[in-house]
């Protein structure tokens, strides 16, 4: 198959810069217009006739992202295995009734990920990317920021997994959650699909709005939770041998890390000691509760092996460690047909790989706080999603999954 039509390439009739290519399949030529072009109103550029029973006019529903990247090529970049390839360029964002979201240089896009990089069956296909703007911007009214993440969910047959848990994190009120927006991507006009633009997993004010101070004795820190994935520059470990990188800041003084160690002992110890549910003067129940019933409600399979933060701010501000952002929820609900289709009431989490959640799950006192918050909170939230929500996002994305589905069949 084809995936590219090199020779018909097409264009808004009003602004012949803005060049699209149509993709084969089949022998049928598609041609995939952005939310905010009208059929009527786009012509080719070839003087190739392509037969009418043979062409096939897609319509997308959902803002456009268009990126030019220096070179013409996305080449480099896609072909890069450690992601450390960049590509500066031109980034377009259009809402679906035209307007500008933003439209300026991109200081580069460059590839993200592990598993969906690098493994076999699907990466070498549709790619995911971390792309940074030259200026700070709230697109889409999310946090003012210059990083972003564009998540190609490129496993699933119906890309929602991420959109619905994040919305879903969003609504359960977590103290931090992540913005996200899907939007259609084209790549040096090329159609890439359907992908998922959402803020970067920031410790700052464009994030979890900590105190960060790199070079003090105590600052705001984000936390990734890590099995074997990754090789952070500095570590915090658990008693299990376990262990967090420094997500953001990725480095800090000696000083600032041994506190940050001591602090999290501390935790564990109280948890480990405590036959109630610890000292919570170390950390959020709260948060901690939510973040463990999003891992159950949503069976993800992948819960505490990676991709999970706890976040604490200076001392002076709030000691306290919490947990968020909900993150990578690409491989819950049974994308692979795990453990939810065989025993749907099963427990994900609660002998996970993370040693404190292992021990709070054994405390009767942390237990109850889940009980509660599930009956007060995630109930009605579920029973709101099942009622209305979760047609509403579908719906949103549905036409979108279709072409996405033409362009990168499973």
């Amino acid at each position: 198959m084809r995936s590219i039509c090199d020779d018909a390439d097409f264009y808004y009739y009003e602004n012949k810069e803005d060049r699209l290519f149509p993709f084969i399949k089949d022998s049928f030529v598609y041609i995939v217009l952005p939310s905010f072009w009208k059929e009527d109103r786009i012509q080719f550029s070839t003087n190739k006739d392509l037969k009418k029973d043979r062409k096939r006019i897609l319509h997308s529903k959902l803002p456009s992202v268009f990126i030019t990247t220096e070179s013409g090529s996305m080449e480099s970049v896609d072909n890069s295995l450690d992601k450390s390839v960049r590509e500066g360029g031109i980034i377009k964002i259009v809402n679906t009734d035209g307007t500008i979201e933003y439209n300026g240089e991109l200081t580069y896009i460059k590839g993200r990920g592990n598993s969906t990089w690098v493994h076999k069956k699907w990466s070498s296909k549709k790619k995911p990317y971390n792309i940074k703007l030259k200026y700070k911007s709230s697109i889409f009214d999310f946090r003012k920021s210059k990083k972003y993440c564009l998540l190609a969910n490129a496993e699933e047959c119906c890309p929602i997994r991420n959109f619905l848990t994040y919305n879903f994190a969003k609504d359960f009120k977590m103290p931090y959650s992540i913005g996200v927006q899907p939007v259609v991507l084209w790549l040096n006009g090329n159609y890439q699909g359907l992908y998922l633009l959402t803020e970067k997993v920031n410790a700052g004010k464009a994030g979890a709005g900590l105190k960060v101070q790199i070079d003090s004795d105590d600052g705001g820190v984000m936390l990734e939770g890590r099995s074997i994935l990754g090789n952070p520059i500095q570590r915090v470990w658990s008693t299990s041998g376990t262990f967090f990188g420094l997500k953001d800041p990725d480095s800090v003084s000696e000083n600032q890390l041994a506190h940050i160690q001591e602090r999290y002992r501390q935790l564990e110890i109280s948890i480990e000691s405590n036959p109630a549910c610890g000292n919570v003067q170390y950390f959020d129940t709260i948060s901690f509760a939510k973040y463990y019933l999003l891992q159950e409600i949503f069976a993800n399979n992948d819960a505490f092996y990676g991709s999970y933060y706890f976040y604490k701010d200076a001392d002076v501000i709030d000691s306290l460690f919490y947990a968020g952002p909900l993150w990578d929820m690409d491989n819950s609900l049974s994308i692979r047909g795990q453990r939810i289709s065989k025993c749907p009431t099963a427990f994900y989490a609660k002998s996970s790989n993370c040693s404190l959640y292992r021990n709070l799950c054994n405390h009767l006192d942390f237990w109850q706080k889940v009980k509660y918050v599930y009956q007060e909170s995630a109930s009605p939230l579920l029973k709101s999603y099942f009622d209305a929500k979760l047609d509403s996002l579908y719906d949103m994305i549905s036409e979108d999954v279709n072409n996405n589905n033409l362009r990168w069949p499973k």
